[in-house]
């Protein structure tokens, strides 16, 4: 059987052991949508409301499964749409195939329809790691060989563990008394004390975009560095010591060849006091609104249900809710709790929920999304609701890009601007497209919904309102000090 170009990039791709293709489509897509009906039995097209929505949820792909996920779009402004998605996924480090359709070459370079440069935007290194080809996969250390040296390691050695954010799920119960929680973003956590306070730093696949050298390497700390690549080097981060390669395999043979240690009383004092500053962080408190949810109450509400489903996926969006969440909700499982915190972009929350649901059908999808953000990929609840996906949906609703408020009036003088947003029925939005929702203003209804989303595997979008006005000391920083 004779076979044309399209017809060979979807051989390809199956051969690859490509799933899903998310696409929007347009006229320039044409022939690979043909050759991909013809294989429709062995590879799904899941059609999308919005180009931008089809690369988060190849960057999804990605996340999740470490291979690249992969979009496809047509010319123009459908391939020039992908930018956003595609400079997140080389920020974060996912894996992704974008795929576009193109005018025909005798039109190229001419004032022709839909026929912007689309090499020229996506050849930037900080949109693509090339135009053509991803060559590097992300999250190095967040799979579950590497998850299982790590622990190997520390249950031999003693050694106190935190957490950057993306890197969340590699430690399980077991590892309690060596966890001091997670760092980055604003840095004032109690796992930045404790790796302010080491004379020893051991980095695991560490993506420096998410905890900067610079904020806890002031002091020339020892770094080891076991890793696949060398990161971004500056005068805060060039390790002592660098091992390149597998991680599992070197972090389990560096395990073979030291033998059974613990670290000093002093040490566990300190990781002691860094974990009860931890739990006291977490604690709600006593006096709070009757009306809405203090965010610790939101967080508290869904560990009760992660704990009781611990193969929950987490898929986080961006915004103030994405601190409380990143800080404080404990995941146990590697590739389960997924976070842009490279860009920090908002809208990918939904979509990378709708990746994980298709890769997970058995487990519940947990998508966390404030009322700002979640309105960037909002529409793609059609999408949820054509495929029953096993999705439930946390809005949490404050009517303001809230992040971006504390920060404005912490940096000029308690004054904001352009951060309120209207408020609109997202209980309603969901029922219109045929979900089930809820709206709730107390942590016992919150708990009753979530309960009610777990008892089923059709979608659930949950409308949380909730009191920010603690938002703002997201961001206090007491100086750190040493003990």
């Amino acid at each position: 059987m004779s076979m044309n170009g399209a017809d060979l990039i979807v051989d390809t791709l199956i051969k690859n052991g490509v799933k899903y293709v998310f696409q929007l489509p347009g006229g320039k897509l044409g022939p690979l949508l043909m050759a991909l009906k013809k294989r429709e039995k062995e590879i799904e097209v899941v059609m999308v409301r919005h180009e931008q929505n089809a690369g988060f949820m190849a960057q999804g792909i990605g996340r999740i499964t470490g291979r690249p996920g992969v979009v496809m779009t047509t010319s123009g402004p459908g391939a020039l749409n992908l930018v956003t998605p595609l400079a997140t996924a080389t920020s974060d480090g996912d894996p992704v195939l974008a795929i576009s359709g193109q005018v025909p070459q005798a039109k190229l370079l001419t004032p022709y329809p839909q026929n912007p440069n689309i090499s020229g935007v996506m050849n930037d290194s900080t949109v693509t790691k090339y135009a053509k080809e991803i060559e590097d996969t992300g999250a190095r250390a967040m799979d579950e060989s590497a998850a299982k040296a790590i622990q190997a390691f520390v249950r031999k050695t003693g050694i106190p563990v935190v957490e950057t954010f993306e890197a969340t799920g590699l430690l399980t119960h077991e590892f309690n008394e060596n966890y001091v929680g997670r760092v980055g973003l604003f840095n004032n956590l109690p796992g930045d004390e404790l790796v302010y306070n080491s004379d020893l730093v051991i980095t695991l696949g560490l993506n420096l975009v998410e905890y900067w050298a610079s904020v806890w390497n002031s002091d020339k700390k020892t770094v080891v560095d076991i890793d696949i690549v060398v990161d971004h080097l500056d005068e805060t981060f060039i390790p002592d010591t660098l091992v390149l390669g597998n991680i599992a395999k070197n972090l389990k043979n560096i395990t073979k060849t030291i033998s059974e240690q613990d670290i000093t009383d002093e040490w566990k004092s300190t990781v002691h006091t860094l974990q009860e500053k931890l739990l006291m962080k977490k604690q709600v408190p006593k006096t709070i609104s009757s009306d809405s949810l203090h965010p610790l109450e939101i967080v508290s509400s869904l560990q009760k249900v992660i704990d009781k489903h611990p193969d929950t996926t987490v898929v986080m969006d961006g915004g103030s809710h994405e601190v409380w969440m990143g800080s404080y909700l404990n995941v146990y499982r590697p590739k389960h709790f997924l976070m842009s915190d490279g860009q920090q972009t908002l809208g990918v929350g939904l979509p990378w929920a709708i990746s994980a649901a298709f890769l997970r059908p058995n487990e519940k999808i947990l998508s966390s999304g404030g009322d700002g953000s979640f309105m960037f990929s909002s529409q793609e609840l059609a999408t949820v609701a054509h495929y029953k996906l096993n999705i439930v949906q946390v809005i949490w609703v404050d009517k303001e890009y809230n992040m971006v408020e504390f920060q404005q009036e912490l940096d000029y003088q308690g004054q904001e601007e352009g951060v309120d947003i209207d408020y609109i029925g997202y209980k309603e939005m969901a029922e219109s497209y045929g979900i089930k929702a809820s709206r709730v203003h107390s942590k016992e209804a919150l708990d009753a919904a979530l309960i009610e989303a777990y008892r089923t595997t059709e979608p659930m979008v949950i409308e949380v309102i909730e009191d920010n006005k603690q938002n703002i000391h997201l961001r206090d920083k007491d100086e750190l000090k040493k003990y």
